[in-house]
């Protein structure tokens, strides 16, 4: 499966698919973008086509394409399971989640409009086991699963103001 992204022009509404600045991404398995949408998240296979890794674009320069990074953490593991990194949502927080399948973890772009460089590797503060879902004794503990209700809510006070989302059934 690939997925190709044409530039959008929102004052005329047109589509610019004879557009050279086009990013192909194999094997897609979800994308967000940043709460500004000057930077795009890709969840995808590697140049080998063997791993799942996350990808990285600058969609304000005028060569999108070569402004492809890999993301990369001190505790991430690229996975060969398709299944594996499942999905990405933009918060209500502005941060970029990842569900990852069958995991008590849900990974966390946590400055998402900040550009990974040579001199900054993590400059979007990815961290891959970003935190642990909460144990519920009712459902045997909680995982995450293939991704994300389409409308996330808020849930706590103020002093929560991640992503939270409540199993309805175990």
């Amino acid at each position: 499966v690939t997925c190709d992204i044409f530039p959008f022009d929102r004052s005329q509404g047109i589509v610019n698919t004879g557009s050279s600045n086009v990013i192909h991404v194999k094997g897609i398995n979800g994308l967000a973008f940043s709460a500004n949408s000057k930077v795009l998240y890709t969840l995808g296979l590697d140049s080998t086509g063997i791993n799942y890794v996350i990808y990285q674009y600058d969609l304000t320069a005028s060569n999108v394409v070569a402004t492809e990074k890999v993301l990369t953490a001190p505790d991430f593991i690229s996975s060969v399971d398709e299944l594996a990194l499942a999905h990405l949502i933009l918060g209500l927080d502005n941060k970029i989640y990842l569900a990852r399948n069958k995991s008590e973890f849900i990974g966390v772009i946590n400055n998402p409009e900040y550009l990974n460089s040579p001199a900054s590797p993590n400059a979007c503060n990815f961290v891959f086991n970003g935190f642990r879902l909460k144990y519920d004794a009712d459902c045997d503990g909680i995982n995450s699963l293939m991704g994300f209700p389409n409308f996330p809510t808020l849930v706590g006070d103020d002093n929560n103001k991640g992503i939270g989302f409540r199993a309805l059934d175990c």
